[in-house]
């Protein structure tokens, strides 16, 4: 069975390496969500945030590496001290990686990186 994965600006929801060529015989790519047979990259179809800002304003937690920060700014900008990363910035299909496996390693994590 094809594996298909969701691939767009170069890039893949589940976060595949190398380019497409490389990969084995049994994978493709689409940029139609229809079309994507990837359990990984399927879960990134929906907007998810990989970040909570806490019921008050006051706080932003991290769901990658799971750290809070109580500073105004990183409330604001909804940035992560620890991973270094604007959580808008992050390419939405691959949030969903992001917050499973982590950041270790990718530092390419938007198409403009």
């Amino acid at each position: 069975m094809k594996i298909v994965h969701y691939m767009q600006y170069g890039m893949t929801a589940c976060m595949r390496e190398g380019p497409p060529n490389l990969w084995p015989a049994d994978h493709a790519w689409s940029s139609d969500w229809n079309e994507v047979t990837c359990e990984d990259c399927k879960e990134g179809r929906d907007l998810i945030h990989t970040y909570k800002i806490s019921p008050d304003g006051g706080a932003i937690t991290c769901l990658i590496c799971q750290r809070t920060s109580y500073h105004p700014k990183d409330v604001q900008q909804k940035y992560c001290g620890a991973c270094h990363i604007f959580h808008d910035d992050i390419w939405p299909p691959a949030r969903a990686w992001c917050i499973k496996h982590g950041l270790s390693g990718h530092g390419r994590i938007h198409p403009d990186a």
